[in-house]
């Protein structure tokens, strides 16, 4: 019976499981890297609302405007990265799903085989009967779904429309009730700025 099951033809080759293990350990190791790159821009995206929020308080409309077209650029470059890594995992999680019902399949075929040998008494016609019912039951479990991935469209906000969220942060914004030194004033605006660019260096 060894001999019997061994030289049954298999649906997938060594060379096809080759290239799908090729394929999943590419995907897994981008999945890492998004993961990466999704972690340092969220990050970005926290110091830099913390920047909104101490630009609008001090009134400081130029940083405020650099720091909202700043967190609007980083918004998107994490929009494009979740997007990507979600198409991929999506990909994989396919791949695994028809790998399992890859798997069953041979499992339920092997139990045809089976059947064949041991249940000699069936009618021929009986045995192809449940072979077409599982064949259709199989085929209908593994109908793939159509992904479809719409590109991103929402284009940059306008200067003035910036410009206009500035006015309007620093306007809702609590000033200080004690009026700080100039000197002070300036100092912490350069910190701000400083912090800014450094946050967008970070990779």
């Amino acid at each position: 019976m060894a001999g019997f099951f061994r030289n049954r033809k298999k649906n997938t080759t060594a060379a096809d499981q080759d290239i799908i293990q090729k394929y999943l350990v590419q995907a897994n190791y981008y999945l890492d890297v998004l993961e990466k790159r999704i972690r340092v821009y969220r990050s970005k995206l926290r110091k830099v609302n913390k920047i909104v929020r101490a630009a609008a308080q001090k009134g400081e409309k130029g940083l405020l405007i650099e720091a909202l077209r700043s967190q609007k650029m980083i918004k998107r470059k994490l929009a494009t990265y979740m997007g990507i890594h979600n198409n991929i995992q999506l990909i994989v999680s396919k791949i695994e799903d028809e790998q399992f019902v890859k798997a069953f399949v041979g499992l339920m075929k092997e139990g045809k085989n089976i059947l064949e040998l041991v249940r000699k008494d069936v009618a021929p016609d009986e045995l192809e009967e449940i072979r077409v019912e599982l064949e259709d039951m199989i085929s209908s479990a593994g109908e793939t779904e159509k992904i479809i991935a719409e590109p991103l469209s929402e284009g940059m906000p306008s200067e003035e429309d910036i410009e206009e969220e500035a006015e309007k942060l620093i306007a809702e914004a609590s000033l200080p009730t004690i009026e700080e030194k100039e000197t002070k004033k300036e100092a912490e605006l350069s910190d701000l700025e400083k912090e800014l660019k450094d946050i967008l260096k970070e990779e």
